[in-house]
C-alpha cells in the first residue's frame, strides 16, 4: 500500500446552498458497457486508467438540449424539481460558455499539496451519448477559489441524457508540469540490447500461445504476464513499486457533513408547512 504523502482537501463555499451537494467518490474499476463485454475487464491499463482519480457523481438526472445558437437562450435544461430551487444566476449547471458547452458550478476549492495540479477530466471509459467531457489542468496547489467543469454538446437539437449517478468530473492528481521534465528520444529497438530480447521473447512466448489454442492445446484464454505483473521470460515479478492491479485511493472523510445539511434543511422545511 503507498504512503499517503501527499493531501486533497475540499472546502466548501457554502453551508447555506446544501444543493445540489457535490459528493465525491473513488472512481470505480468498472463501467456498464464493459459488464457487457465482461474479458474487457482483463485490460489492466484501461480498469487502473478507470480508478485512477475520484469522482463527482451528477446529484439527479437531468436532459439538456442545444440548439445550436451562440447565445444562452439556445440550451434547455430538463431538471429535478427539488434540484432546482435557485435563481438563474446561481444554477449548478447552465449554459456559461455557450457554443453547446454545459458547465457545471462547484461550491467548494480544492487546495492540494504542493507542486500537485489537477488533470480535471471526464471519467475514463466513460460515455454519454451527444456529449464529450472538456479538460483541464489545474493549478491547485496555489488557487484561491473554485473552477467548473464543462461538457460540450455534439450536434444541436438532440435530447441529452444525464443519470443521477453519472461521473460528471473525474480529477487526478499530477505533478505540476511534469511533462516538461522528460527528454523525447526515438531510436531503433536493435541499439538496446536487453530490451530487445526481452522483446523477442514474448513475441516468442505469445506466437506459441496463439498456436496451442488453434491446435486445441492450452485451456487458458490470455496469458496474464502483464495482468500478474510477471517478465515473460523468467517469470519473476515486476515488484508492487512497479506494478498494481488495483488502486487503494482514499474515500473523503466529511461526506456526512453534506447529508447533515441537507437533513437540516428538509427538517426545516417540513416544520414550517
Amino acid at each position: 500500500m503507498t504512503d499517503k504523502t501527499n493531501n486533497i482537501t475540499v472546502y466548501r463555499t457554502h453551508t447555506e446552498k446544501p444543493l445540489p451537494g457535490w459528493e465525491f467518490h473513488t472512481a470505480s474499476p468498472k463501467r456498464e458497457w464493459m459488464d457487457e463485454y465482461n474479458h474487457m475487464y482483463r485490460c489492466l491499463p484501461m480498469t487502473i486508467a478507470n480508478q485512477n482519480g475520484w469522482v463527482i457523481p451528477a446529484p439527479c438526472d437531468f436532459h439538456v438540449v442545444w440548439f445550436g445558437g451562440q447565445d444562452r437562450r439556445s440550451m434547455h435544461f430538463w431538471i429535478d424539481p427539488d434540484y432546482n430551487q435557485f435563481p438563474a444566476d446561481q444554477h449548478w449547471v447552465k449554459c456559461h460558455f455557450v457554443g453547446g458547452v454545459v458547465t457545471f458550478e462547484f461550491d467548494f476549492m480544492i487546495r492540494t499539496s504542493p507542486g500537485t495540479n489537477l488533470l480535471v477530466r471526464g471519467a475514463p471509459n466513460f460515455f454519454i451519448d451527444g456529449a464529450v467531457p472538456l479538460e483541464g489542468v489545474v493549478e491547485t496547489d496555489w488557487l484561491d477559489y473554485s473552477f467548473t467543469m464543462n461538457w460540450r454538446l455534439t450536434a444541436p437539437n438532440k435530447v441529452v441524457y444525464f443519470k443521477k449517478g453519472d461521473p460528471l468530473c473525474f480529477f487526478q492528481p499530477i505533478p505540476h508540469n511534469y511533462a516538461e521534465s522528460f527528454d523525447f528520444n526515438i531510436d531503433f529497438l536493435e541499439n538496446n540490447a536487453e530490451l530487445h530480447e526481452k522483446f523477442n521473447a514474448y513475441n516468442k512466448s505469445r506466437g506459441e500461445f496463439m498456436q496451442r489454442r488453434a491446435e486445441g492445446k492450452e485451456k487458458n484464454v490470455w496469458q496474464r504476464h502483464y495482468f500478474n505483473g510477471k517478465n515473460v521470460k523468467s517469470n519473476a515479478p515486476i515488484g508492487e513499486d512497479r506494478h498494481a492491479i488495483k488502486l487503494n485511493l482514499s474515500e473523503a472523510k466529511d461526506q456526512n457533513i453534506i447529508k447533515k445539511v441537507k437533513q437540516d434543511i428538509k427538517s426545516t422545511m417540513t416544520i414550517i408547512k
